[in-house]
């Protein structure tokens, strides 16, 4: 009988499960199935490998590795949930440029190219950028306040929504809107910081849109978490949190509606 299995691990290794199954029964190519499959045997195995040890060595150092590892997996989940990706709703896609249109010409006008200064780009690109460093970021912050008896809450709070915007992948596939409008929106955001968030993408990044952004869900879910369990720090991570989601919006990494869902999803999240 498993004891003090922890709740992201539940999570987990459900969320991995779910998949392979699907990837088995949905008209997958053979080399997407045998890649979600892999993936989320992969990461069940890392899940039971680290709950296994710990129970037989109780060594604390175990203990830790079990606090940190849904970070890792968190993005075998999304490289799993890629491999779902079959084809484009066009049409959705232009109603969501259509709502981002205007609510981007709200800010900028109806010119042919809205322009942000150096300065608010910039710091839109950065704001995007910490969207991959917040979660772990949140972990540790627990660790210096002494509150890592939490991690498992934090978890709990920060993988739900997160999963569900993978999970939703399958069934609303589109691409980014930097693909779409890149020359409409091409002044927005410009500069090494740009260049390095295009880095990351092309070399870690499924290259497809998740809506909600799991990236504003996930880093909004940690921030309320925190302002639950240390109001000053989650303050803080709130007005990154919000960053983030500005910074993928101006930088047409997502879609408005995309960062709006997930606000809200992370939001109902915490409330339940």
């Amino acid at each position: 009988m498993l004891r003090n299995v922890r709740t992201a691990e539940w999570i987990n290794t459900l969320t991995f499960s779910f998949f392979v199954v699907c990837a088995w029964l949905r008209p997958l190519t053979r080399r997407q199935r045998v890649r979600a499959s892999a993936l989320g045997l992969a990461g069940i195995l890392l899940t039971l490998a680290a709950y296994f040890a710990q129970a037989s060595l109780r060594t604390p150092a175990l203990s830790i590795v079990r606090d940190w590892l849904p970070a890792p997996l968190m993005m075998f989940v999304y490289w799993q949930t890629g491999q779902f990706f079959s084809h484009r709703n066009g049409a959705l896609e232009a109603r969501l440029l259509a709502l981002d249109d205007k609510i981007l010409g709200t800010f900028f006008g109806r010119r042919t190219k809205p322009s942000l200064g150096v300065a608010a780009a910039d710091a839109f690109e950065f704001a995007y950028l910490l969207c991959y460093p917040l979660i772990p970021i949140g972990m540790l912050a627990l660790y210096v306040l002494g509150l890592r008896v939490h991690a498992d809450d934090y978890w709990a709070a920060v993988l739900p929504p997160t999963y569900l915007c993978y999970a939703l992948l399958p069934f609303i596939q589109m691409f980014p809107p930097r693909l779409l409008d890149a020359d409409r929106w091409r002044n927005l955001s410009r500069g090494p910081i740009r260049d390095f968030n295009l880095w990351v993408l092309r070399h870690g990044s499924i290259q497809v849109n998740t809506f909600p952004s799991a990236h504003v869900a996930s880093t909004m879910a940690a921030s309320l978490v925190l302002l639950r369990l240390a109001p000053p720090v989650g303050v803080i991570f709130l007005v990154m949190a919000v960053g983030i989601a500005l910074g993928a919006v101006f930088g047409r990494y997502h879609y408005a509606a995309d960062a709006i869902a997930a606000a809200a999803l992370a939001l109902v999240s915490s409330i339940l």
